[in-house]
């Protein structure tokens, strides 16, 4: 066998393996295929026979794993952080534990007791409370405590990016805050971490309630705003021609002499007229006087006779 013959074999059997190969990965793509659609069926059939709890775990698990690499939190930590997001804007109120107003912490005590665990009420002993937390291990839901010198305890709650929410001070309102701020990072004692008893089915019944109100909610404010919006229009219309109502009583009455003016008017005619009717009388009276006078004058002169020519 030449050198030639042999070259063509070597080649002939490359093809061949070639041909082969690529047989099995079509006939094995087939397969992933088959098994992939299989999969699929599957989950949308189990998904079917979920209990609503069920699905919205799952869908928030798939949610969850397409965004990200990280672990996903769990529900009942959700469900405690959406809750406590609904009394953003609540008031401080010394003392409160209740929608009407929470003090730093009545309102964590209210936010963990809607997630079915029961905290004391001081923030001194919610600052104890559970286990202790270092900073980078800090997951959304945990309590977060500080402490000044003057002021005392302060609690609040993780909501993750290095931002909590809490009810401040007099004169606030509930709201999130950056840990990095300097008050808070400069009387920052550490986090605690306390057992949400709950399962996940009993989370995301809340949270699904909590949503269905949210979105109740928000649906009632969107369908109000146009009224609203006709509503301000015809305000502001109505406050437009009352303004130019009033600008023209006003002018009118600028025209118009006020009724003090009148009488005063009236009141300088008068005395006018019986300054004239007083000038007048004087000089009848000063008439009268002088024809009396003369009269009188006539009178009392001597009779002229005439002389009779003798």
């Amino acid at each position: 066998m030449n050198v030639s013959t042999i070259k063509i074999s070597v080649l002939w059997l490359l093809v061949g393996s070639v041909l082969f190969l690529s047989g099995c990965a079509s006939r094995k793509a087939a397969e992933d295929t088959f098994a992939l659609d299989s999969l699929m069926e599957n989950m949308v059939a189990d998904r079917v026979a979920m209990t609503p709890e069920e699905r919205f775990a799952y869908d928030y698990r798939t949610a969850e794993r397409a965004s990200s690499d990280e672990v996903s939190l769990p529900l009942p930590n959700l469900y405690l952080v959406e809750k406590a997001k609904t009394a953003l804007g609540t008031p401080y109120v010394r003392g409160g534990t209740s929608r009407n107003g929470f003090d730093c912490s009545g309102f964590v005590q209210w936010t963990y007791k809607s997630a079915g665990v029961q905290l004391p009420r001081t923030a001194r002993e919610q600052s104890v409370l559970g286990t202790p937390i270092d900073a980078d291990e800090m997951v959304a839901g945990d309590i977060v405590a500080f402490r000044h010198p003057r002021r005392g305890y302060h609690t609040g709650i993780y909501l993750g990016d290095g931002k909590f929410i809490h009810s401040p001070r007099r004169g606030k309102s509930v709201e999130i805050t950056s840990l990095s701020d300097p008050y808070f990072s400069s009387t920052f004692l550490g986090a605690r971490r306390v057992d949400l008893s709950e399962s996940e089915a009993q989370a995301a019944r809340k949270l699904m309630a909590l949503y269905e109100s949210r979105a109740s909610r928000q649906a009632v404010a969107e369908a109000s705003a146009p009224a609203k919006r006709v509503t301000s229009a015809k305000a502001a219309s109505s406050k437009k021609m009352v303004a130019s109502k009033s600008k023209g009583k006003k002018t009118t009455l600028a025209k118009r002499p006020s009724s003090k003016k009148k009488q005063a008017v009236t009141a300088q005619g008068k005395s006018r007229q019986r300054s004239v009717a007083a000038k007048s009388s004087k000089s009848v009276q000063k008439k009268a006087v002088s024809a009396t006078k003369q009269t009188q004058r006539k009178a009392s002169a001597p009779k002229r006779t005439s002389k009779s020519v003798a």
